[in-house]
């Protein structure tokens, strides 16, 4: 489990209006509302902050409770939330820019006015981490800057610097085009930052001669990230329409509260809808989250179409995979995403499904050697669609042969259950189900708990949690009336999962309700007193 690289890629997507003539020099003017503006500041991005009840919330979320349990705490003081304010229509189209350490993207949607002008307001999607397999990246503090334009500026620019513009690099551009009726294309512009300086704030802005994006913050990964308490905000399913619990996100986002974001499958409903519009749209909207801290991705099933073609365009994750899988590294933890559409979308083969398997083999192999395991003792593993649910429908999670479990149906070959329990990985995080369900430790449909007073302690196999609860257009999805004995917690309240990797020993997540103003509905702590976990047979219960 070779490290290879921190890379921050920032996508920037500046779209020049269908209805406006292709002009490279077309007289661009930038706004630069947010110049001067940090995560934490409250100028234009936040209603003021300080309240006792943003107050309360840093400190539930810094210093969390001693021992697991699922009561909840005492209801935080309702805050007044705010969306970013968003350009006129007859505006300009935002952009939305991502970078992530090791591959930070970001996307910059912008708009033009009806005279012609390019109006930036900047959305910097970042995805931080430390690259673990794979050569297409070789430093951990390099970075890779991403943007889109609809015309071919000839130029790829990115001015960056801790105390200002100091630095400049120059990268280059693909054509990218879209697979709905009008083809609309754009200029994907990519430009390498290498041999940043560790735990460093840098300011940076992209762009060309033509026209340049807002000025962004990033920092880095510290220089030995291991011993790093990383905080992460994780959540599936969320769209542009009923994206409830973004507002809140943005906020704590806003409030230093996070160091990386993971969202886990199904963005905008659809990406590819209205020409790849309603894609700009979601990544105009995730702005203010993605701009400042890491947004790692994994494709769901609503970005399946023309072979997930808007999804590869508009995220770069790590590795040489476009993004479907990979791996990489934040504080005690070792991250793998990994595409289980390939399970269920045969149409494009099943060379893809092959593929992924032998790297995951490969890739737990390596992050389970003795050195890898002792330095980096958590593997958390997500991906779009569970393993198991109980939710009220007649999704694949709710039969017993799931493809991602079992995998090939009758033959039983590439499933993901069987290697993980193998290669003891601690944690599985699951979206697609519009809701929130925490389980057992479990394996094969048994229940493997560390004990009867302490369950999630030195654990005898993985936990699952499904938290596909961000909010959509779909709605919430309801629960069976009897949960199953695996089924330890559910919710189906608008939300999201916090996790913080406090040290080799202590991992500690927590569920969020939105509808109930930021309240914490269940939290557990996993505990382990060796790296490599014992997963030997305990406590069956069926």
């Amino acid at each position: 489990m070779r490290a290879v690289g921190v890379v921050v890629m920032v996508v920037v997507v500046i779209r020049l209006a269908d209805d406006v003539e292709d002009d490279p020099g077309g007289q661009c003017e930038m706004s630069a509302a947010r110049n001067g503006c940090e995560p934490r500041d409250t100028c234009a991005l936040t209603d003021g902050g300080g309240s006792p009840a943003d107050t309360a919330l840093s400190r539930l979320w810094s210093n969390p409770p001693l021992q697991p349990s699922t009561e909840p705490p005492p209801t935080l003081a309702t805050e007044r939330r705010q969306r970013r304010q968003s350009a006129p229509a007859s505006s300009c189209w935002r952009q939305s820019l991502v970078f992530n350490f090791r591959a930070l993207i970001g996307y910059f949607l912008a708009k033009i006015r009806e005279d012609g002008r390019t109006h930036f307001e900047s959305s910097v999607t970042a995805v931080t981490s430390e690259a673990a397999t794979g050569d297409i990246y070789h430093n951990i503090h390099d970075i890779v800057v991403t943007w889109s334009t609809k015309n071919d500026t000839k130029e790829s620019i990115v001015e960056y610097g801790i105390g200002g513009f100091i630095l400049r690099a120059e990268g280059n551009s693909t054509l990218f085009v879209d697979g709905g009726e009008k083809k609309r294309k754009q200029y994907i512009h990519r430009v390498w930052l290498k041999n940043l300086t560790p735990n460093s704030k840098y300011i940076y802005h992209c762009g060309s001669r033509y026209g340049w994006s807002n000025v962004f913050y990033m920092r880095t990964a510290p220089e030995d990230s291991v011993d790093w308490s990383p905080q992460i905000v994780i959540f599936g399913d969320m769209g542009n329409e009923n994206a409830q619990s973004l507002s809140r996100l943005q906020e704590e986002t806003e409030r230093g509260l996070y160091d990386t974001a993971i969202h886990v499958g199904d963005f905008a409903y659809d990406m590819n809808t209205e020409d790849a519009r309603v894609g700009d749209e979601f990544m105009r909207q995730i702005e203010s989250v993605a701009a400042y801290i890491p947004y790692m991705t994994v494709p769901g099933n609503h970005e399946e179409k023309y072979n997930f073609s808007n999804y590869r365009a508009r995220f770069t994750m790590p590795g040489d995979s476009e993004g479907l899988w990979y791996s990489f590294n934040i504080g005690p933890v070792h991250f793998i995403a990994i595409e289980t559409e390939a399970y269920y979308f045969m149409n494009y083969g099943i060379k893809q499904m092959i593929k992924q398997y032998e790297w995951l083999d490969k890739d737990l192999r390596e992050a389970n050697k003795p050195e890898a395991r002792a330095q980096r003792p958590w593997i958390v593993t997500f991906g779009h669609r569970p393993m198991y649910c109980s939710n009220k429908n007649a999704d694949d999670c709710t039969n017993h042969q799931s493809l991602v479990r079992v995998g090939l149906p009758f033959l039983n070959w590439f499933g993901l259950e069987d290697l993980f329990f193998k290669n003891k990985v601690d944690l599985e995080i699951w979206a697609h189900e519009h809701s929130y369900e925490r389980l057992w430790p479990m394996y094969n449909f048994r229940v493997y708990n560390g004990s009867y007073e302490e369950p999630y302690t030195n654990y005898k196999a993985p936990v699952h949690i499904v938290t596909g609860s961000a909010g959509c257009k779909e709605g919430r999805e309801k629960f069976i009336s009897n949960p199953p004995a695996w089924s330890a917690f559910r919710s189906s309240d608008y939300g999201y999962t916090r996790m913080k990797a406090f040290n080799k020993t202590h991992l500690y997540l927590e569920q969020v309700s939105d509808d109930k103003d930021g309240a914490v509905l269940d939290r557990v702590w996993l505990v382990k007193e060796k790296p490599l976990p014992q997963y030997v047979e305990a406590f069956p219960i069926n």
